[in-house]
């Protein structure tokens, strides 16, 4: 509101100023006469702003009516409301702060388009008003019709600009009043879990063994009704808000299903480790995994739906996928944490809840069960996945101890994270496969289809794995913290430890930028080490194709470091004073003892964008010949005939005589020596020669092939021949065929070659 008052104010300021090129106002009216008559016909100063925010305030006064309910239920009842309650309320807060914040960017944009127009209408003021002050009174009359026809529209999108103000001063006050009322709940509800997660130690329920039916506050029956009403009125709540959401993510859903199950429809890929036995079960299991980075600030009950949901699918999966398992024990462990999972949904402490959980340390029969089987299983890593289950049986019976003893919140936690943490495993083990099965099936469909580019699917299967167990681990530790209550206290300290400010000698810095600093250097250089592995040239080993793309993805591993540097440098917030003496110790070390890796890094650009050679070509430096297999940052690898790789230096490579036998083609010029009797005719020896390199098919035909006497030598006349022929690997065999191809000419027609006679004498 206050921008476009503060347009309105400079458009009226410069409405009474002088208007630029008054003789064209005052001589030529026509031309902006029929400009603005134009821009008046055309201008859409019509009521759809007004029924927009028309709109938009009756969607705020509904979620008032909400807002005011979570409020009232909030601070009257917020010592006694649990743990759910209150996360359910800052869930549903945070969804309307959203809604809050797209309708400040649509208010935004609606002043922007309005400010435009409004400037407009006040140049129009200033110039009707020249032109009145100013015209001929011949050129007055000649108008007069025009600019009545004018001044009507003008007064008009005035009245229209004044209106829609109002309109646009009491949505703005609305939504301010609005959205600070919707902050201050969310912050406070925040606070309030933060205080009573940090309280989770102490006793909320006397020993179950000295408990009674009144130190429960509501019965079994009241729990269970109240909570499926509460959960009901979040569900819808939620799908109403978030319906998009729900949309896209059911088709993302569908989609990532189809495409399995159309490529596998008659074929299977043993490579595969899930989607081609089990495309749709894996590719759901994969796809619902993202459902907590889609549904932000969804309520409890929807995400505990979505895990039960998952339960049950990677339970089934793992069934199948492991028939070797004890079914018993399996399916008692699953069904059992459906159960308290459904008792989770309780939206207070009932005697039946706290029965059914104090049974839970039967559970330790199963896993028990399952720790003597481990060392029969056919799988990997046996003694690992023992110590697993000693720590979640460990859990278990801690959950169990506070459970009776009385901490039944933080005992629930950890029985139900002990759970969460083995469903997490084998949910993200499932999900990991599934997209790396889906990043090969990729793979290879892009190297079916291109010709110049081939991407190694074992070495992006052997990176990405671990990147992703890492990436799976953090999670479900994240996860672990949630369900324990403390990663909002963790967070805490971890941002106040990396976030306080420390000196050295009159530098100021902070743990957190080193961090963000050191990731983003580490994550470039990464991400260039998995291009330069992964990504190639096709290699071929019948035909050898020059490709521009080792050039290219030097130049991005190269572009890509510098950005990750400084990405890193200006996400930090170092200073750049700081910067330049950090730059000014490089140039220091470059002068001293660098200069090599400077010069092959400068070099290697330079050979980008120079191209003396390209991933492909035959190269000779120093007496080695060999094929260029990639370009690197400091050094170039190249290929040499007897099977050995070597390294070159870029800058070597720049500095010395470089011999590169395909830059502008691929032919290449064999000579061969022949002796024969000096009583052969040599026009038949040429004549046979010829012959024999017309009848073999490696020899380019279209280039300048020839054989001549190039000398007598005693008793033999020596022949050169010149034939040409496209690079190959092996020049020894090309001669050898061409040679065979002579010498059984020359047999058919009795050439004979010259003959040495040695005499030994037997005196000596």
């Amino acid at each position: 509101m206050l921008r476009i008052i503060l347009l309105l104010l400079l458009s009226t300021s410069f409405a009474t100023a002088q208007p630029k090129g008054d003789s064209i106002i005052v001589n030529t009216p026509s031309s902006w006469i029929q400009r603005d008559i134009s821009f008046m016909n055309n201008l859409e100063l019509t009521s759809e702003y007004e029924v927009d925010t028309i709109a938009m305030q009756r969607e705020i006064s509904r979620l008032a009516i909400t807002l005011t309910l979570m409020e009232r239920d909030f601070y009257t009842q917020v010592h006694s409301l649990n743990l759910r309650t209150i996360y359910d309320i800052k869930m549903e807060v945070g969804a309307i702060t959203r809604k809050v914040r797209k309708w400040q960017q649509r208010m935004r944009r609606w002043n922007d388009e309005l400010a435009g127009k409004t400037l407009q209408i006040e140049k129009i003021t200033g110039e009707i008003k020249y032109f009145s002050d100013h015209g001929d009174s011949l050129l007055k009359q000649s108008y007069a019709d025009e600019l009545t026809y004018l001044q009507w529209r003008h007064d008009r999108a005035i009245g229209n600009v004044s209106r829609i103000l109002k309109v646009y001063t009491a949505a703005e006050d609305s939504l301010n009043i609005f959205s600070g009322r919707a902050y201050d709940l969310y912050d406070d509800a925040d606070e309030a879990l933060t205080r009573r997660e940090m309280y989770l130690l102490h006793r909320d329920l006397p020993p179950i063994w000295k408990a009674t039916q009144a130190d429960y506050t509501a019965s079994f029956t009241a729990t269970v009704k109240t909570s499926f009403l509460q959960t009901l009125e979040n569900l819808r709540f939620y799908a109403e808000s978030s319906l998009s959401r729900i949309v896209l993510f059911r088709i993302l859903i569908f989609l990532l299903c189809l495409v399995p199950l159309r490529m596998f429809k008659k074929k299977k890929d043993d490579r595969l480790m899930f989607l081609s036995k089990y495309p749709s079960l894996s590719s759901t299991i994969m796809g619902m995994v993202l459902a907590p980075f889609i549904f932000i600030d969804a309520p409890h009950a929807f995400l505990e739906m979505i895990f039960i949901s998952l339960t049950a699918l990677v339970g089934y999966l793992t069934w199948k996928e492991h028939p070797y398992l004890n079914k018993k024990a399996f399916f008692i462990l699953i069904l059992s944490f459906l159960l308290l999972m459904l008792l989770n949904f309780f939206v207070t402490v009932t005697f039946v809840g706290r029965i059914i959980f104090s049974l839970s340390i039967f559970l330790l029969i199963p896993l028990w069960i399952f720790y003597k089987e481990i060392p029969g299983y056919p799988i990997k890593r046996k003694k690992a996945m023992r110590a697993f289950i000693l720590v979640i049986a460990a859990h278990i019976a801690m959950g169990w101890i506070l459970t009776i003893t009385g901490n039944y919140t933080l005992g629930k936690a950890l029985i139900l994270v002990a759970f969460d943490t083995v469903i997490l495993s084998m949910m993200f083990y499932i999900a990991i496969h599934s997209l790396l099965d889906y990043i090969l099936i990729l793979t290879d469909l892009f190297n079916e289809r291109n010709e110049n580019i081939r991407i190694n699917a074992d070495l992006v299967y052997a990176h990405l794995r671990p990147l992703f167990i890492f990436i799976s681990v953090v999670l479900i530790l994240i996860g672990y913290l949630i369900n324990t209550n403390l990663y909002e206290i963790l967070i805490i300290e971890f941002r106040d430890f990396f976030t306080q400010p420390r000196t050295i000698g009159d530098g100021q810095f902070t743990f957190g930028s080193v961090a963000i600093f050191l990731g983003s250097v580490f994550l470039a250089f990464y991400i260039a080490g998995i291009l330069r592995n992964m990504v190639g040239a096709r290699e071929d080993s019948k035909e050898h194709r020059k490709s521009n793309i080792g050039s290219y993805l030097l130049l991005g591993r190269f572009l890509l470091i510098c950005a990750g540097f400084f990405v890193g440098v200006v996400a930090s917030g170092v200073s750049l004073s700081n910067f330049t003496i950090i730059l000014g110790a490089i140039g220091v070390g470059i002068g001293f003892g660098l200069q090599n890796i400077a010069s092959n890094l400068l070099s290697g650009i330079i050979i980008v964008f120079e191209k003396p050679f390209v991933v492909g070509d035959r190269l000779e430096i120093a007496n080695e010949l060999g094929r260029v297999k990639e370009i690197g940052l400091r050094a170039t690898r190249l290929s040499i005939i007897d099977g050995s790789e070597i390294l070159i230096p870029n800058g070597k490579l720049l500095a010395n005589d470089l011999k590169n036998w395909t830059l502008t083609n691929n032919l290449r010029r064999l000579e061969l020596q022949i002796p024969t009797d000096q009583e052969v005719d040599h026009a038949q020896v040429i004549g046979l020669m010829q012959q024999a390199l017309a009848e073999i098919p490696e020899v380019i035909k279209t280039s300048p092939n020839y054989a001549v006497v190039s000398g007598v030598v005693e008793d033999m006349l020596m022949f050169t021949l010149h034939f040409w022929v496209e690079d190959s690997e092996n020049r020894i065999v090309m001669k050898g065929k061409v040679l065979g191809r002579i010498h059984e000419l020359f047999k058919e027609h009795k050439i004979s070659y010259p003959r040495r006679d040695v005499w030994i004498n037997p005196e000596s």
